[in-house]
């Protein structure tokens, strides 16, 4: 089953700013939804990449947060532009997910998240 590693980030109009939140969801559009109903402001998913299993997925997103860029603020959320974010996911993933696999396939699959991103933000990605 595949398992998603997400970004949420706060929506101020029409732009997306800090803090960032990081987690795994198999529905990361419906963890959207469910965090949406408790957060203080408005939310929109930055980007998700597909993992092949969950071990992989919680491995990439235990990676991001061992980053030394990543501000901690609190549990999951954290203070960091939402497209350093992503950069950063980008990266994790091409460790995590490249042995075995080469780097025109990893970019590939990058690519297809980011797609999925952009259709459900629409214009936040124009």
């Amino acid at each position: 089953m595949t398992t998603y590693v997400y970004i949420l980030a706060k929506k101020d109009g029409d732009k997306l700013v800090s803090p960032i939140k990081v987690g795994v969801a198999d529905d990361p559009e419906k963890r959207l939804k469910q965090i949406a109903t408790t957060c203080p402001f408005p939310l929109a998913l930055v980007c998700c990449f597909a993992c092949d299993t969950r071990e992989m997925a919680l491995t990439v997103e235990r990676e991001y947060r061992g980053w030394r860029m990543v501000k901690p603020l609190h549990g999951e959320w954290f203070d960091m532009d939402p497209r350093h974010a992503a950069w950063v996911m980008i990266s994790n993933l091409s460790v995590c997910i490249a042995p075995g696999r080469s780097w025109p396939e990893v970019a590939k699959l990058i690519d297809e998240n980011l797609d999925h991103c952009k259709r459900f933000n629409g214009a936040l990605y124009a």
